[in-house]
């Protein structure tokens, strides 16, 4: 993640500044001319640059600027148009706090790299120099934001991760360095998964030599109320089973614990963020594998709930890793639970948008999940309503 400091003033005289200006903002008169020749108007992925005696400048258009969404994104145009520098001064003086702390968030995420397994090459945007009018205004957002700018970057870097460096192992123990956080982290095994019944875990990641965990991680927070229930689909890697999936595309069936990883970055923002609000996650990690010992279309089992289910499709383990990890919540007694998860490529025709579908038992929780969506991120598909006792959101995308 970006070093952010928060300053009055540019740091030197020389440098990459980006100065970030809303739909219809007057331009600084200095670079006025520029912005005429260029037709820069502040639209939203607008962006010029110009070069000054004091070194390049970037003006940056955020759009309407109406929500906080609009700022991250032309905080994330100023980082792409630092590639070739190793920090960025961005002018958010004359902003709103919020503003300018959205401006750094966008930054942040936008700079994000995966270089775990490779080298750098050539010079990586290392540093951020957010211009405010006052910097302790600024601080308070700030913190809030980057707590959830490092739990966005937590789940990127697990999800982006290699099936072979990746394993359930590899991930527990990912998430049991979490408790520096504050965090409490219990990872199930084989033998607790068992004593639990959770028999279709245990199937699923039957025929891979990596075992399969359940990963609970629980913040208690400040507040004697039931906690909100995180729960995600950790497949660490989907070959299909015995119902194998065909070659093309089957590299990017190593992001299917994409699911859990959100889990597990929203536990640490809640963490950064000494959140009062207790909260629970429970993550499902197997690999579904070809094995002597992978489950079979055909098997009946028995899964945590006493339910037992008859398997037509080895491919449909989310379901069935996702039945066990949802009832174990349940033991938490959670006033809502949230489920993430990469699901099926069918769910796409169901939703009338581009973004991911969800259902809900509720409309009412889903009508608040949709509304927050929509405040900082893209929309979702349409809701389907089911009856039940508990109140369960759940997001998925197709992989």
């Amino acid at each position: 993640m970006l070093k952010v400091r928060l300053r009055r003033e540019p740091r030197g005289t020389t440098g990459l500044r980006a100065i970030p200006l809303a739909a219809g903002a007057g331009v600084p008169q200095a670079f006025r001319a520029a912005a005429v020749a260029a037709r820069f108007t502040g639209a939203a992925e607008q962006r010029v640059e110009i070069a000054t005696p004091e070194g390049r400048v970037l003006l940056l258009g955020a759009g309407p600027a109406e929500r906080p969404l609009d700022w991250e994104g032309a905080g994330a145009a100023a980082a792409a148009g630092a590639a070739r520098t190793t920090r960025l001064s961005l002018d958010a003086r004359g902003l709103r706090a919020e503003a300018a702390a959205s401006l750094a968030a966008g930054a942040c995420l936008r700079a994000w790299r995966f270089d775990a397994h490779r080298r750098a090459e050539g010079p990586v945007l290392a540093a951020l120099d957010l211009l405010v009018d006052s910097p302790k205004a600024v601080a308070p957002h700030w913190d809030r934001l980057s707590a959830g700018v490092r739990g966005c970057l937590l789940a990127r870097g697990l999800t982006a991760e290699p099936a072979n460096h990746l394993t359930t192992r590899a991930f527990a123990a990912r998430l049991e360095a979490l408790a520096e956080y504050g965090i409490a982290v219990d990872i199930l095994g084989r033998k607790r998964l068992a004593r639990e019944g959770l028999g279709a875990l245990l199937a699923v990641g039957g025929g891979s030599p990596n075992p399969p965990r359940l990963a609970v991680l629980r913040w208690r927070g400040s507040h004697a109320a039931a906690p909100v229930a995180f729960v995600g689909k950790g497949i660490c890697f989907d070959t299909g089973g015995l119902s194998i999936k065909p070659a093309a595309g089957m590299a990017a069936m190593r992001g299917d614990m994409a699911g859990a990883a959100a889990c597990a970055g929203a536990m640490l923002a809640l963490a950064l963020r000494h959140s009062p609000a207790p909260a629970v996650a429970v993550l499902a990690l197997a690999e579904n594998s070809v094995g002597a010992a992978a489950y079979r279309p055909g098997d009946v089992l028995r899964t945590g709930s006493g339910r037992t289910v008859e398997v037509v499709d080895t491919d449909a383990e989310g379901r069935l890793v996702l039945a066990d990890a949802l009832h174990y919540a349940r033991r938490f007694r959670p006033r809502a639970m949230l489920d993430l998860a990469t699901l099926t490529g069918g769910s796409a025709p169901r939703s009338a948008a581009t973004g991911p579908g969800s259902s809900a038992t509720t409309r009412r929780c889903w009508r608040r999940w949709r509304r927050r969506g929509r405040r900082w991120a893209s929309g979702s598909g349409p809701c389907r309503s089911a009856p039940g006792t508990a109140t369960t959101c759940a997001a998925t995308s197709p992989t």
